[in-house]
């Protein structure tokens, strides 16, 4: 018997609900997962113009939604997106899919630290994120809106 199958089949790891597999470690982070949220960062349907709230009122709110998270902990999601809005205006070959499976990553690192006792702010806001994202013209507009989220953490809850 290998450590994995002894590890599951031992009584502990096992939940009466569901007929034997594995327990739902966090709950709430899967409730926040299987949302279907999305953020709409344009005034139209053929995104041409940028909501104004979204970089104001929007980004205000969502800095102090975060108030628990630290500084370093935004900022350690905040540089991959500004690495990738790097690689995207260096290389107009990157695919919407790509787009979309970074986002995608970014959403399972904020489940990660969420799992890790971070505050659930933040894997809300990064699945919201996640969920909204789906051309070129919406990251670009994602990054514009974090970018104003961590400068008024910075203002609103700098810890």
């Amino acid at each position: 018997m290998s450590n994995y199958d002894r590890n599951y089949n031992r009584g502990s790891n096992r939940s009466p609900n569901n007929h034997g597999g594995p327990k739902m470690a966090f709950p709430e982070i899967a409730e926040i997962l299987n949302q279907p949220t999305k953020l709409t960062w344009f005034t139209d349907d053929n995104k041409q113009e940028l909501r104004r709230d979204v970089l104001g009122k929007e980004a205000e709110g969502r800095a102090i939604a975060l108030h628990n998270v630290k500084k370093t902990q935004i900022r350690r999601f905040y540089a991959p997106v500004v690495a990738l809005r790097q690689r995207l205006q260096a290389d107009d070959k990157i695919s919407d899919i790509e787009i979309q499976a970074q986002m995608q990553f970014m959403r399972a690192s904020a489940a990660y630290a969420g799992a890790r006792e971070q505050p659930i702010e933040l894997v809300q806001f990064m699945s919201d994120a996640a969920n909204s994202v789906a051309t070129r013209r919406d990251f670009d507009a994602f990054a514009r809106h974090f970018e104003c989220v961590v400068a008024y953490h910075r203002v609103f809850c700098d810890k």
